[in-house]
């Protein structure tokens, strides 16, 4: 889990959890996986925070660190990875969350790759069995 979440104001806990609900439905299913994480996060994003505005529109000005980046898209793509399998929907989706940040090629990679690692994790400990 990203250390970055406790460092997250309520209004950017707000704006992940309902992003991420639109990664998790972005190709027509919620696995078991998925829906496990999404009940993670709900709990570790909880907010008092009711947003009135489209999520998606509130990115660029909401997100201005690079650790409030970071986590902001290594959630989404952990999100993506976690029934390991990346839609192309949940993929797209990102793209158009990332174009909004001015983060670099290499600095994604860096995400995707540590995303990536993040899924594998929590899809073995929620698999694992005593």
């Amino acid at each position: 889990m990203n250390i970055e979440y406790y460092f997250l104001n309520d209004r950017q806990k707000a704006i992940i959890s309902l992003l991420v609900k639109e990664v998790a439905t972005a190709d027509g299913k919620v696995s078991n996986h998925e829906g496990k994480y999404f009940t993670l996060l709900d709990r570790v994003l909880a907010s008092q925070e009711i947003l009135h505005e489209d999520p998606f529109n509130l990115v660029s000005t909401e997100f201005t660190t690079a650790e409030h980046k970071f986590c902001l898209i290594t959630t989404l793509l952990t999100t993506a990875f976690i029934d390991n399998f990346a839609h192309p929907n949940e993929i797209r989706f990102i793209k158009e969350i990332v174009s909004q940040l001015n983060i670099s090629e290499e600095k994604l990679k860096q995400m995707l790759f540590w995303s990536q690692r993040q899924a594998i994790q929590i899809s073995e400990a929620l698999e694992f069995k005593l």
